[in-house]
């Protein structure tokens, strides 16, 4: 399981990332500026290796498109059936050719629904991340999970949570506080499935009793 952890990335890098993908679109935006002015007084012969190398580059990230939305609403299907609505206040997208991912920026609220439809679990936090071309979610910063269950709900709380629809699993390699009808208990290296009824953690920290 500790080979996954490679895959997950923090708050603070997707916040940069976003920030650097518009200082890379100005970036880019200049490079084109300066090889147009250079072919359009014939210079495109004289353009050195690197000089080429850079505006090969150039030109292929500039094939990301974004788009961006306010009170998004999103639904993941499989099937004909959707497996979760996500809502937030504010969404940006952006897609290259093998890649599309979406930020959402909160109060950004998850809904996992059962087979008929019926929501089964609910989780907010302050931020998400999709990743469509896996079909994984991030959530990022104040991470709340409740699940609803006849005996009594179980409700998780953390700062980072990732859901893979492949696996159907939930899983965190941060802290993480879990509390069911008999008990709570902490630690890190956290997996577990969906509704919270099956769950590891690979390094507890504490368990105490529920009354």
């Amino acid at each position: 399981m500790r080979g996954r952890w490679h895959r997950f990335r923090w708050h603070r890098f997707h916040l940069l990332r976003f920030r650097l993908l518009r200082f890379r679109r100005l970036e880019i935006q200049q490079t084109l500026l300066a090889a147009a002015t250079a072919c359009s007084l014939g210079a495109c012969a004289d353009l050195t290796e690197y000089d080429r190398s850079s505006l090969d580059r150039a030109l292929a990230d500039s094939l990301v498109a974004t788009n961006e939305s306010w009170d998004p609403e999103l639904a993941l299907m499989e099937d004909d059936r959707v497996l979760l609505r996500i809502r937030g206040s504010h969404a940006v997208t952006w897609q290259q050719v093998d890649r599309r991912e979406t930020r959402i920026d909160g109060p950004v609220q998850v809904e996992l629904l059962d087979t008929l439809g019926r929501p089964t679990t609910l989780a907010t936090s302050k931020t998400a991340v999709y990743d469509a071309k896996n079909g994984q979610f991030e959530l990022l910063d104040s991470v709340r999970v409740v699940s609803s269950h006849p005996d009594g709900d179980r409700y998780l709380r953390t700062e980072y949570l990732f859901w893979s629809s492949e696996a159907d699993r939930i899983s965190s390699p941060r802290l993480v506080t879990i509390i069911t009808p008999t008990d709570s208990l902490t630690g890190t290296e956290f997996e577990s499935t969906t509704d919270l009824t099956s769950y590891t953690i690979l390094s507890p920290r504490g368990r105490s009793q529920v009354d």
